[in-house]
């Protein structure tokens, strides 16, 4: 009987469990866009003239 409460024991783990993980979609706004872009900028990821293309790209996105 101990046998067979532990077989069903792991057949319900096992079986419940999955390696697939879900992710919400996920949706950006254009101003934490700018946010994140600036924020690069002063850290020095990004030179003033690559934040200013992609900032103009962001926009342009939008028109």
């Amino acid at each position: 009987m101990k046998i067979k409460l532990a077989l069903l024991g792991c057949a319900l783990l096992f079986g419940c469990s999955s390696s697939q993980v879900l992710h919400a979609p996920v949706e950006v706004t254009v101003g934490q866009q700018l946010l994140d872009l600036k924020s690069a900028q002063q850290k020095g990821v990004l030179t003033e003239g690559e934040y200013q293309q992609q900032k103009r790209k962001l926009i342009e996105a939008v028109k």
